[in-house]
């Protein structure tokens, strides 16, 4: 009877183990994040598929075009507009000077920049040219002009590739240079960077930009080559005029020889008749 009872107590624990075994082997195919939770107390490292882009939706747009607009300037060449920003304003001995970005070569003479509260600059101090971008450096003569604000391009933003009219064109940007090129703005209306010959140039390059390794294509250089011209005319000039007077001089004392001479020969010829003396020729 106790041998009896023993087996049966064998036979069921086997039995036990095997439904053990069959439901952890159950668990394990359906529910595998639980099964090594069980194990390890860890749940396991989710692995998901990197989602697209998501697109700017209609609100999105027109909240960032409001503060695109508000935060853009532009320059006027005639009657034609270009966009442009002003991203950083400078203190130097004289004057507070602001630079402003643009990315097309203009008639730098005539052009100004207006900004944002009808604030107009005019009278161009110099224009840089670094790499494929121009920095145009004015006097703001006193007047507050602030800088537009930078930020990081993250996904998704807008892009300023010029105006219609007087109204900037903004268009979604989802961070492809290939076909466009203008302003870049982050979801945030924040000034991004541009796209110019197919790259991508970030804001912090150009905030962090050392002018002095760009070139001056107008304004101290354009003015000491006049300088140059004008003191070249200014030589010739007096060259011509050393060169009349010479002439005149080498008349002047010409001419008085002949007058002696002709006395001479009257004094040498009257003297013969004895109507002058010597005093009244001296």
């Amino acid at each position: 009877m106790a041998l009896k009872n023993k087996f049966l107590i064998l036979i069921s624990v086997f039995l036990g183990l095997f439904l053990a075994f069959i439901a952890a082997g159950i668990l394990f195919l359906y529910k595998p994040d639980f099964f090594l939770s069980l194990i390890f107390g860890k749940k396991p490292i989710e692995i998901t598929e990197k989602k697209e882009t998501q697109k700017l939706t209609k609100k999105e747009l027109f909240q960032i075009e409001e503060i695109v607009t508000n935060n853009l300037s532009m320059i006027k060449e005639g009657i034609t507009i270009h966009p442009a920003i002003i991203f950083k304003i400078a203190e130097t001995e004289n004057s507070t000077d602001a630079y402003v970005l643009t990315l097309s070569e203009l008639e730098w003479p005539f052009v100004k920049t207006i900004v944002r509260g009808g604030i107009t600059l005019d009278r161009v101090k110099k224009v840089y040219k670094c790499s494929d971008i121009f920095i145009l450096d004015f006097d703001t003569k006193g007047m507050v002009v602030p800088p537009v604000k930078s930020g990081p391009f993250i996904d998704k933003g807008v892009i300023v590739p010029g105006f219609e009219g007087q109204k900037p064109i903004v268009s979604p940007f989802y961070g492809d240079c290939q076909e466009i090129s203008g302003f870049v703005f982050n979801q945030f209306g924040d000034f991004s960077g541009v796209c110019k010959s197919q790259d991508f140039i970030p804001a912090s390059w150009i905030n962090n930009l050392n002018l002095s390794t760009c070139s001056i294509i107008y304004g101290k250089p354009a003015q000491t080559e006049n300088s140059t011209t004008n003191d070249t005319e200014n030589t010739t000039e007096n060259e011509t005029e050393n060169r009349t007077l010479e002439s005149e001089n080498i008349t002047n004392n010409t001419k008085p020889d002949n007058q002696t001479l002709e006395f001479n020969q009257t004094y040498i010829g009257e003297n013969s008749t004895g109507n002058f003396t010597t005093n009244q020729t001296e």
